[in-house]
C-alpha cells in the first residue's frame, strides 16, 4: 500500500516552463513526517523524513528512499512546487509556518491543488512536516 500511495503521488506529466514562475528559495533543511494524508485516508509515517536541499529532495521510510528534485517558486502570487523523481513530476502547492511545512500534490493527469485538503475521492495528498531539530 505505501509504495503504491508513494508512486502515486509521484507520477505525473512534467510541467512546462512558464517566464512568470519567480524561484524562491526552498525550505531546506531535515523534515519529519507529522502525518500524510492521501484522498481522505490518514496515514501516520512513524520515522519518515523529507530532506530537502537546494533542489534535491529525497523522502526516507522504512528503509526505503524516493529521491527527486523540487522547484520551488511562485506563480500569480502563490507559492507552488513540481518534485521530479525518476516516475515523473508532482504538482502542488506549499505553504511554510514556522516550523510547519505543509505540501498539497495532486494524482497523475489532476490539476494542481489550489488548497491544502485531502478529502475521499480528491486523489490528493496531503502532506504535514515539522522541521527537524539540529
Amino acid at each position: 500500500m505505501f509504495t503504491w500511495v508513494l508512486a502515486g503521488t509521484l507520477a505525473v506529466a512534467a510541467p512546462s516552463p512558464n517566464p512568470e514562475q519567480k524561484p524562491v528559495e526552498p525550505p531546506a533543511g531535515v523534515w519529519r513526517v507529522q502525518l500524510m494524508v492521501w484522498d481522505g485516508l490518514t496515514m501516520q509515517l512513524k520515522g519518515g523524513t523529507v530532506r530537502i536541499d537546494g533542489r534535491s529532495f529525497i523522502f526516507a521510510m522504512m528503509g526505503g528512499e524516493v529521491t527527486g528534485r523540487a522547484h520551488f517558486f511562485v506563480f500569480e502570487g502563490k507559492p507552488r512546487v513540481d518534485i521530479e523523481s525518476a516516475d515523473g513530476v508532482v504538482r502542488g502547492i506549499w505553504r511554510l509556518k514556522g516550523n510547519c511545512l505543509s505540501i498539497c500534490t495532486a494524482a497523475e493527469g489532476d490539476a494542481r491543488p489550489t488548497v491544502f485538503e485531502s478529502p475521499s475521492g480528491s486523489r490528493q495528498t496531503l502532506w504535514t512536516l515539522v522541521r527537524s531539530k539540529k
